[in-house]
């Protein structure tokens, strides 16, 4: 968001105050976020402070729910018992702290204008020097009772601290209280202000004034206008903060309650940004230099910035200002922010051309789901809008002045720079150096540049802004990208991905926060799912169905949700291990169990990343990174996760699987599969289904999903013990001629099932 144009608010920055002022006197608005000091309550939802334990007063670390030192007793509490310890039972052997700073102002118990300066006993500077030295002299016999009711209240008090953003009582006559006394003295005392020696003996004894000298008042006011507000536990101070900037952090304050962020704003990181607004003097979040703020200040003013933005900004502005908001169109993309940033395209024309096409698909029916279609479109119009800039006439900034001279120049150009992986005109890495064209980010380029120009012809709008046909026209087709198919895992790899040594290791390396990276491997070979719905997978995710083991799950790309497919007993028991594991961590997070409607939102593999819910999932991005490295420690060539998907579906083609049933319940075509021939007899595809982990479809008469344990053989063992090793003679899902032990057809199943055969796509 671009800073006020000018020092002041402005016309501008007067709408925008009176818009949030607006919004803040408002019904709906939380009122503990109106004022200039908010009093943050110690267990609020959002921005708790207390300590977990039952009556500490020490605030909370920001990695935890204890404080410092209940924190390390925790962890040793863990330490001795790291299977049976318990949350409930160290907070009942655990003892309450008090605090070590930050405590609330309280007044002295003998003179009503003073402030405490011993809070255990509630009496002034003066009064606990007196009662020091009658101690001393009294010894073992000193009564503190007695000899408090002895004392005499000393009438005039110091007035308010100098501070001009403290309104805290001064403790001495400098007028300054304790916190910013002692920050005084260690600035070195600008101004050089003094009090005469022995002054409590020679003057408040006498009831005398206090006389106070300065060497240079103007420096001792200085430093008193730049101070900013003591430390108070729980407690924020907008104290001395610009009208706008002030209502924008409230605004932001109480918008992050309502919007279920995973972001985690602590008192202490919002301190330190109203300090920054004080210290900088800026009229709006705005206009702070971020790049220069310290990081956790620095994220939560974007993050507030960015939900002003919809509310600073119509889509008009937007258009104007060069970017697309999403919000304005309820959309917002996975991993990314709701602000879309058009200015890397030069010429105005060719950016709102950009903005009306992603506007179209933003109000579309088929809005793409990730904003992949959003980049290349912007990177395509912005590698032409930056060729136009040094070849065309005028910067390209006139489009009847292009030709189709220009259309052929941008089309070399960019395969020269294509075939020889030159530098891109635009595109730019993470650390900042340039990226590369390659053969398929030219073929993008190609294909989006036409087709949103050639929208202009069937739109009639390249007439309107003067675009010459013949320059459309001009412009290349990209053609279709190459599709590269995903091969099955090699024999050595899939035995080796497969060992027990190795998949220990796996666990063991690349999963210390024990979230669930091998079993997740694990329903990815039995069940042959796609990653991201195994990952996704929710604690209730698995049931017995008529005594048959179910896994319950989302296919989101073909549209189909809360899927059963039937599992072997062996990943059902794994998957239930890791619930158990999910659960304790539940209650040494919240000090109890969930309750059903947790149950159903919480993930089974949480993240352990501003998770306390434990109800976001694992990312992604984290298990493939884990997979590619555990696989490269096996020095059996490359591999990612997607390939057991493959892997399964070609045992399932050996197998006597049909492949247009593969194509059809996987939601792509037959042909897109891997290409395998086999000499080896196909195993009937009925008996190799439970081994496969393949999706049985079944019509039986409703049943609700419970937690009842399988019928067992008279030999008291479930009915598919399945064990997944590559060892000689075991079952494993990889190999085509496995068999099962116990066949099911829908003559021996249990209950009056009407069963079909389907793949596990």
């Amino acid at each position: 968001m671009r800073a006020l144009p000018e020092r002041g608010l402005g016309q501008v920055g007067r709408d925008r105050l009176e818009l949030l002022e607006a919004l803040i006197s408002g019904p709906r608005f939380d009122p503990l976020f109106r004022g200039d000091v908010l009093d943050i309550p110690p267990d609020h939802e959002t921005y708790g402070w207390g300590c977990a334990v039952l009556e500490c007063l020490r605030t909370r670390t920001s990695t935890s729910d204890f404080c410092s030192t209940h924190r390390k007793e925790w962890i040793d509490h863990l330490a001795r018992d790291p299977e049976g310890a318990t949350r409930t039972g160290f907070l009942s052997a655990t003892q309450p702290l008090e605090p070590a700073g930050g405590r609330e102002e309280v007044l002295c118990a003998v003179c009503p204008d003073r402030p405490a300066y011993n809070y255990s006993r509630r009496i002034c500077l003066f009064h606990y020097r007196l009662w020091d030295s009658y101690a001393r002299r009294a010894g073992a016999s000193a009564d503190f009772a007695s000899w408090l009711r002895d004392q005499v209240p000393y009438p005039q008090g110091y007035g308010t601290c100098r501070a001009a953003t403290c309104d805290r009582m001064a403790d001495t006559p400098l007028g300054l209280c304790a916190q910013h006394r002692e920050r005084y003295i260690a600035a070195g005392r600008p101004g050089r202000v003094s009090l005469p020696l022995l002054w409590e003996r020679h003057y408040e004894r006498t009831r005398e004034a206090v006389p106070v000298s300065t060497e240079d008042p103007s420096a001792f006011a200085a430093w008193c206008a730049g101070q900013q507000p003591v430390y108070q536990i729980g407690q924020i101070s907008m104290v001395g903060m610009r009208p706008l900037a002030k209502a924008e952090l409230q605004w932001g304050l109480e918008a992050h309650t309502r919007d279920g962020s995973r972001t985690r704003w602590t008192i202490t990181d919002l301190r330190m940004l109203t300090n920054e607004c004080r210290q900088n003097d800026v009229d709006s979040l705005a206009g702070l230099d971020l790049d220069r703020c310290r990081m956790k200040p620095r994220q939560i003013a974007r993050e507030i910035l960015s939900r002003l933005r919809p509310l600073y900004y119509t889509k008009e502005d937007s258009r104007e200002a060069g970017f697309i908001e999403t919000a304005h169109f309820g959309r917002r993309f996975p991993g990314m922010d709701t602000c879309f940033d058009l200015s890397a395209v030069p010429q105005r024309w060719l950016r709102d051309v950009l903005w009306d096409h992603i506007a179209r698909l933003l109000q579309s029916v088929d809005c793409p789901r990730s904003r992949g279609t959003l980049d290349s479109a912007r990177r395509a119009l912005s590698e032409l809008g930056a060729f136009l800039d040094v070849d065309a006439p005028g910067g390209g900034r006139t489009p009847e002045l292009l030709t189709s001279r220009h259309a052929e120049n941008f089309a070399a150009d960019h395969r020269h720079r294509a075939a020889g992986n030159l530098q891109s005109l635009v595109v730019r890495r993470t650390d900042g150096a340039p990226g590369t064209v390659t053969k398929d980010s030219a073929r993008i380029t190609f294909n989006y540049v036409r087709k949103l120009l050639y929208e202009l012809l069937e739109r009639g709008e390249a007439d309107a802004i003067g675009l010459d046909r013949s320059f459309i026209t001009a412009l290349p087709r990209g053609g279709r990208l190459p599709e590269r198919k995903r091969r099955p895992f090699d024999d050595r790899l899939a035995r080796a991905l497969a060992d027990e040594g190795n998949l220990r290791r796996f666990a063991a390396t690349w999963d210390a926060n024990n979230r669930g990276l091998r079993d997740a491997w694990e329903a990815l070979v039995y069940t042959g799912r796609r990653c991201s719905e195994v990952l996704k997978l929710r604690f209730n995710c698995i049931s017995y169905l008529n005594g048959v083991p179910m896994l319950w799950h989302d296919q989101t790309k073909v549209g189909n949700l809360d899927e059963g497919i039937r599992i072997p007993e062996y990943l059902f028991n794994r998957l239930d291990n890791r619930r158990k594991t999910t659960l304790q961590r539940f209650e040494r997070r919240q000090g109890r169990l969930p309750t059903v409607l947790e149950r159903d939102h919480m993930a089974l593999f949480p993240t352990h990343v501003k998770n306390p819910r434990e109800t976001e999932s694992i990312s992604y991005g984290f298990f493939s990174s884990s997979f590619r490295e555990w696989v490269a420690t096996l020095d059996l060539g490359r591999g990612v996760p997607h390939q057991a998907r493959h892997t399964l579906a070609t045992k399932l083609l050996r197998a006597g699987a049909s492949p247009r049933t593969l194509g059809s319940t996987s939601g792509r075509s037959p042909s897109t599969w891997p290409s395998t021939t086999s000499t080896s007899p196909a195993p009937n595809w009925t008996t190799s289904c439970p081994a496969s982990g393949s999706a049985v479809r079944a019509r039986p008469t409703p049943v609700s999903r419970s937690s009842t344990p399988p019928p067992t053989h008279s030999a008291g063992k479930p009915r598919w013990p399945w064990r997944w090793t590559w060892a000689a003679g075991a079952h494993r899902p990889w190999a085509a001629s496995a068999r099962p032990r116990s066949s099911w057809t829908a003559g021996n199943a249990p209950g009056t099932w009407t069963a079909t055969a389907a793949t596990s796509s």
